[in-house]
């Protein structure tokens, strides 16, 4: 995160793109050990040179976004959030929503689990997930498959996916203003993108939140990235 390294790869970035400007420029990874002033005013100067239109960091703990927040322009956090995944609403969503900072939820379908698309019995390699295999096993399967089963009542009632459930649930909370979502099959980008018009009613998140609180700290703590 030196000055010359942000800048060189900047500079890299814009060309493969063949633009002048990049949209959103994200720290990624934090070193503990590193001072983050220099990175700070380079994304700044960066800024105001024109060549990023927003400045975005992820996964900060929130001494780190309270740093970047006060030190320089921050526009946008991207953080792990999903009904599964809910500890960034103990301190980040709710800095974020307080200080106008755009929040993007990356994995709200925790790599497919929440789309009801994996079943209970379905087995994985354990090279398939990169050592994180343990979270897909299959007690933890069929936790998931129950909840779900519970849930698909309300999709029903939408005439949306289970997929989409998630997705609507997920940009209504509170402070969450985008979700990153992979996909592999590019017929199912439509679907997902109109899962941002779902409109879920408070009586509807009121329920699909009572069905977790059963077990809350025991999912956040099995399923938390």
């Amino acid at each position: 995160l030196e000055e010359h390294s942000i800048r060189r790869e900047l500079e890299q970035s814009l060309h493969r793109l063949g633009t002048d400007r990049i949209d959103l420029y994200q720290v990624h990874v934090f070193d503990p050990d590193r001072i983050m002033e220099e990175p700070i005013q380079t994304l700044l100067s960066l800024k105001q040179e024109g060549k990023i239109r927003a400045i975005g960091i992820c996964n900060p703990i929130p001494g780190q976004l309270e740093l970047w927040h006060r030190d320089g322009e921050l526009d946008v956090v991207q953080q792990s959030y999903s009904l599964f995944d809910r500890r960034a609403e103990l301190d980040i969503l709710p800095y974020c929503f307080n200080h106008g900072i755009s929040v993007v939820a990356w994995s709200p379908l925790i790599q497919g689990l929440l789309s009801g698309r994996i079943g209970p019995n379905q087995k994985f390699a354990p090279e398939a997930f990169d050592g994180d295999s343990a979270r897909f096993n299959s007690e933890k399967l069929q936790e998931v498959a129950y909840r779900l089963g519970e849930f698909t009542m309300i999709a029903q009632r939408y005439k949306i996916d289970l997929a989409q459930l998630m997705l609507a649930w997920t940009v209504q909370s509170a402070g969450v203003t985008h979700a990153l979502v992979g996909v592999l099959d590019a017929d199912k980008v439509g679907d997902i993108a109109r899962a941002g018009d779902i409109s879920l009613s408070q009586d509807e998140v009121g329920r699909i939140n009572a069905i977790m609180e059963s077990s809350e700290e025991e999912t956040i703590e099995a399923w938390s990235l």
